[in-house]
């Protein structure tokens, strides 16, 4: 599979993940909780994948 297309399916999975734990938590946090949480996790995310290799958006092609 094209390494697009799979980053493609990664990314919808995710937001849709993330928007359904969101509506979810939304009557037991305030807005300021649920955004500051949720980008700490996206953070940690983006840095843990940054340490993958493979990453091909980490090399450029001439």
């Amino acid at each position: 599979m094209p390494d697009g297309i799979l980053l493609a399916l990664i990314a919808y999975a995710s937001y849709s993940g993330s928007d359904a734990v969101i509506k979810s938590l939304g009557g037991q946090f305030t807005m300021f909780e649920i955004g500051l949480f949720s980008t700490l996790f996206a953070g940690c995310l983006v840095r843990e994948v940054g340490k993958v290799r493979w990453n091909p958006f980490s090399r450029t092609r001439l």
